[in-house]
């Protein structure tokens, strides 16, 4: 990482009133920064760290993930796929496309039954 750049990119944000946003697996502030005054700017950033969704939140994006494809899903299928998926949004969708498309594929309704022949042994 070029510590002068970021250092110069943080000053030239706070001069502009501008905002900066890093993504990243780790905070700021464990970074490897040598330079002392990039390390205080770091350590001074607010952090927010993003949680797996709750049960109420990936119930409502599995709802509305299956609208979108026009997918009306009873809600023992959707209490089965909370259960027996990983709990991240990715995943979800994941399993409402992989749903969606066996269920087209046999001909047949995304039931309660079809989903536990797919995700069984996920989680």
């Amino acid at each position: 990482m070029d510590e002068r750049a970021l250092f110069h990119l943080i000053n030239l944000a706070r001069e502009e009133k501008a905002f900066l946003l890093f993504t990243a697996r780790t905070p700021p502030s464990a970074w490897p920064i040598a330079t002392a005054d990039v390390v205080s700017r770091l350590r001074a950033i607010p952090v927010i760290t993003l949680q797996a969704p709750s049960d109420g939140m990936l119930r409502a994006l599995i709802i509305k993930l299956a609208a979108d494809r026009q997918l009306a899903l009873d809600e023992s299928v959707v209490s089965y796929l909370l259960n027996h998926i990983e709990r991240s949004f990715a995943a979800a969708r994941s399993a409402v496309i992989a749903l969606d498309n066996e269920a087209l594929r046999q001909g047949r309704a995304p039931t309660r039954m079809l989903a536990a022949e797919m995700f069984r042994d996920r989680t």
